[in-house]
């Protein structure tokens, strides 16, 4: 596990969607991550989607979906 004392980063909410910035594979940028835990930080290269709450739209199930069609939607990345 990596541990940081730099105050950089934004810590993270449940139900956030992670989004890679750059990737050196394949259709790399288009895929995300969810991540289900509350004050995880995070920084880097990340583009970090967050759903607006009370909308009731969990993360694992898009991540899903997006990671799903990655090939359609590499071209818009």
């Amino acid at each position: 596990m990596f541990w940081s004392s730099n105050d950089n980063g934004v810590l993270s909410k449940d139900n956030d969607l992670l989004f890679p910035g750059s990737s050196t594979v394949p259709n790399g940028t288009a895929q995300t991550n969810a991540i289900t835990l509350n004050n995880v930080k995070l920084g880097g290269d990340i583009i970090i989607g967050r759903p607006k709450e009370g909308v009731g739209v969990l993360s694992t199930f898009m991540s899903y979906q997006v990671n799903s069609q990655r090939q359609k939607l590499f071209p818009i990345t």
